[in-house]
């Protein structure tokens, strides 16, 4: 497969702060065949506002869609970009992953070596950072220094995880390791054939873990990279629909996480990016 283009696809919602800051990271990339597409589920915060002035500022394709605020609908908001990105690998990340300058390159590189491209699903980490860190302003973002906050300490952390992962492929876990949302890519065609992510979970937690156990039903492989596609993680905000220590969204969590693992369940949803209303384009 030659290098071609990828899709991010990040959610946000009432987070403009550290998803300025994500955006502006991706103007470092050295692999440049991409698109951005933000999907709001429904933020009000000024977002609208921030995305329209950064659509002229950044040098990549960037699109905006958004959802009216009907509780948490990430699944929803995240199919209606999957219909409209136009790569052949999907790359999923938070609105506060701060991506290094070889992070599309490094997952490219995955996809390019691998056997059946069509049908993979790479797996990675993050280096967790204050939301405070002074070295994460706008400015050192778009100068590249940020990069100088990794640590050796963080190299190891890493480089435990990609053990971690190639031992739960080892053993064949039918739950591990867990698809984390805020940073793992796949083939659109991979995620076109289960139909996207399930719309029936609503509420915080573990539409990720659904979205894996069907992807490797339909015959996806899996395999990581954690020491190179790995991105630094600015903290969850209290404004955060995905924050799981809000006692409102842990009831649902626990019922998310019944429909997670039943097996019982069809590889390809049925309430999928197919039937997913359309969104709403900003541009």
């Amino acid at each position: 497969m030659n290098p071609t283009r990828i899709s991010v696809i990040i959610c946000t919602y009432n987070r403009k702060d550290v998803l300025e800051k994500a955006l502006n990271a991706y103007r470092n990339q050295t692999f440049r065949d991409f698109e951005v597409i933000v999907t709001s589920d429904g933020s009000s915060d000024g977002t609208d506002e921030m995305m329209e002035m950064l659509r002229g500022q950044l040098d990549y394709p960037l699109h905006y869609i958004r959802q009216a605020d009907k509780g948490f609908r990430k699944s929803l908001a995240v199919n209606k970009a999957i219909r409209l990105a136009a790569g052949k690998i999907l790359v999923f990340a938070d609105d506060d992953m701060i991506p290094p300058p070889r992070y599309l390159e490094s997952y490219s590189r995955v996809f390019h070596a691998a056997a059946d491209a069509d049908a993979l699903l790479v797996y990675s980490k993050y280096i967790p950072v204050d939301t405070g860190d002074e070295r994460f302003t706008l400015e050192k973002i778009r100068s590249g220094d940020y990069m100088k906050r990794v640590t050796l300490s963080d190299r190891i952390h890493l480089f435990y995880w990609k053990l971690k992962y190639r031992l739960y492929f080892r053993r064949n876990d039918p739950r591990r390791p867990k698809l984390n949302g805020n940073n793992f890519a796949v083939s659109a065609a991979a995620v076109r054939a289960v139909n996207g992510l399930d719309s029936d979970f609503t509420g915080w937690g573990y539409e990720d873990d659904d979205l894996r156990r069907r992807l490797l039903a339909v015959g996806t492989k899996q395999t990581e990279a954690v020491c190179s596609a790995w991105n630094f993680n600015l903290g969850y905000s209290r404004d955060s629909k995905t924050t799981a220590q809000r006692p409102e969204l842990l009831a649902r969590a626990a019922y998310n996480k019944q429909l997670a693992y039943d097996e019982s369940r069809p590889a390809r949803c049925i309430h999928g990016m197919d039937g997913a209303e359309a969104a709403e384009i900003l541009f």
